[in-house]
């Protein structure tokens, strides 16, 4: 990745208060190390659920994400299921919750991923200032601010890497170098 001119990773750390689930193979510590040792900066996202209470997510996730905090620049939450609240207050709120626990617990650089339609319909962003903010937004532009871009680019391919990526560009140093 680093040779392919790459300058992060984000890597899903964990889903609502169960993920991973018990006896299957969990490569989150393996990967931040390796996307660290390649010289690469290292952010963690958690995949929002919500059918439990946003705090007992961000305490899950804080637990998968402290043994290799030193090495984690930035963290995200990723709000985008279709089964979460309809209500724009009352996701933004659990959202804010969830932010909030992990500044509690000493994260400072944290973010919202989501995609653009759901940001502008099912959250109130100007709720949601303060925060890095990551858009998902498979167009020719983004079409709003955002510290990072995730866009399709499906003809792109990296020397002795398998699969579909999704890649981003960023727009903050701090997250990309």
């Amino acid at each position: 990745m680093k040779a392919a001119g790459f300058s992060f990773a984000i890597i899903k750390a964990s889903e609502g208060v169960d993920l991973p689930k018990s006896g299957t193979a969990d490569y989150f510590k393996q990967d931040a190390y390796n996307t660290y040792n390649a010289g690469l900066k290292v952010h963690a996202y958690h995949m929002f659920d919500a059918t439990s209470t946003a705090k007992k997510e961000a305490d899950h996730f804080a637990a998968r994400v402290d043994p290799v905090k030193p090495k984690i620049c930035s963290v995200f939450v990723d709000v985008e299921y279709e089964n979460l609240s309809k209500n724009k207050d009352t996701l933004t709120n659990f959202v804010k919750t969830f932010i909030t626990e992990l500044n509690r617990k000493g994260y400072k650089n944290v973010g919202i991923y989501t995609y653009y339609n759901f940001y502008k319909t099912r959250l109130n962003g100007s709720k949601l200032t303060g925060n890095l903010l990551w858009i998902a937004r498979y167009n020719a532009t983004l079409g709003m601010k955002a510290d990072v871009w995730q866009h399709r680019d499906t003809k792109r391919t990296i020397k002795g890497v398998n699969g579909s990526f999704n890649f981003d560009l960023t727009y903050n140093k701090a997250i990309g170098g």
